[in-house]
């Protein structure tokens, strides 16, 4: 009963701003940002609010259906909860919506005279949208039956890529057109590449980032390593305290593993983080980054740091049923794979041999427009309302 008493009060939520927006005139000076379905404070939208904000006079409010997370930023931004009058004013007013993953990242359903500017969230390895062969949507029945007399909006009205590479990929993997594409720098990029100078501390530090597999239960992660556990940690543990060295487990946000959290207490030289932080503060911090298939190395690469994959399940992740990849994995990352971890750990702690042809050629796909960073993007979506009043 608890839960259809939440699926009816979502729903009634999520339609409330798009019914009230009938009675609201749209205003271009009011802008909306959120990021993961609500569900979080990061990613590029992240970045290019706080620069709307600080440089700006230009009403922005953070949207989030997070009630912690709404309570633990209230004061500190301009925050507001979704599941509030409030905020359903706010969206009906609105004649902007910034997000890193779709629409829904604010709501579901908005009027098609609003502009919506997806950032996205990452540089793809993976395939995604139709390149994969399959369908891996998350709208439910409802909301697809809802979609057939509720006029809103589907995709985005400006779209960001770093790289004409890039843009081709998302061109074709979502049916995109080039007038929908905004080719700059990642805002988060931007601020990674100011924030490289910063003094560190004269401790190792290592960020180890993995990303989630489709289709497979926690179980699968501890199978493969992919998460370490019991004589894993054991010896890693070791390891990073002969080298004076610390290790940072940052999960992919859609990987929970709260076993994992409660193992980690009595390891001095190992420490979680919790998968909802944003990992820039981690990145910034890092001396070596340890990744598998995710594209957070696509940005780590611009502090030209040591990067170390480990691929345990790397004939599994990469078959074809799988999504599929974009790129010959071993031929195309830009640093050692290792298949163990005591491997990792050894070519974490080692000496940096930079391949500085690959590292060239990642940043042209990747970061492609560095002189193009937030104020760039800005200015393109004022230009954009220009032509839609």
């Amino acid at each position: 009963m608890r839960f259809i008493k939440i699926k009816i009060t979502s729903m009634m939520y999520n339609l409330l701003g798009y019914f009230l927006s009938c009675f609201y005139v749209r205003n271009n000076k009011l802008w909306l940002f959120g990021s993961r379905d609500g569900s979080a404070y990061s990613d590029n939208s992240k970045y290019l609010f706080e620069a709307v904000v600080d440089k700006h006079e230009i009403n922005s409010h953070w949207v989030t259906k997070n009630k912690n997370l709404y309570h633990a930023l209230k004061g500190k931004i301009s925050i507001e909860y979704f599941y509030s009058l409030k905020c359903q004013i706010l969206i009906a007013r609105a004649g902007v919506y910034i997000t890193s993953h779709g629409i829904n990242d604010i709501s579901p359903y908005v009027r098609r005279n609003r502009l919506h500017v997806c950032l996205w969230h990452g540089l793809p390895l993976k395939k995604i949208g139709s390149n994969t062969g399959a369908s891996r949507g998350k709208n439910s029945f409802l909301y697809n039956l809802l979609s057939l007399f509720i006029f809103s909006k589907k995709g985005p009205d400006l779209f960001l890529s770093p790289s004409d590479f890039y843009r081709d990929i998302f061109k074709e993997a979502f049916s995109y057109n080039d007038e929908q594409f905004i080719l700059a720098q990642y805002p988060r990029v931007s601020k990674l590449s100011e924030a490289k100078n910063i003094a560190k501390d004269n401790k190792t530090t290592l960020l180890y980032a993995p990303t989630f597999r489709d289709d497979v239960d926690v179980s699968y992660y501890y199978q493969n390593t992919i998460i370490p556990h019991g004589d894993i940690l054991d010896l890693i543990n070791e390891k990073l305290g002969e080298a004076n060295a610390t290790l940072l487990l940052k999960p992919h946000p859609y990987i929970s593993l709260e076993k994992i959290e409660n193992d980690l207490h009595k390891y001095k030289n190992i420490k979680y983080i919790n998968a909802s932080e944003d990992i820039f503060d981690y990145l910034v911090s890092a001396d070596v980054l340890i990744t598998d298939y995710s594209s957070v190395f696509f940005d780590y690469i611009i502090l030209g740091r040591k990067i170390v994959f480990f691929a345990p399940d790397l004939e599994w992740y990469t078959r074809s049923e799988n999504r599929g990849m974009y790129f010959d994995y071993e031929k195309f990352v830009p640093g050692k794979i290792c298949r163990n971890w005591e491997s990792v750990i050894n070519e974490s702690l080692g000496e940096n041999i930079k391949n500085s042809s690959k590292v060239k050629e990642m940043l042209l796909m990747t970061s492609q427009f560095p002189e193009r960073n937030e104020e760039y993007i800005i200015q393109i979506i004022k230009d954009k309302l220009g032509c839609q009043n």
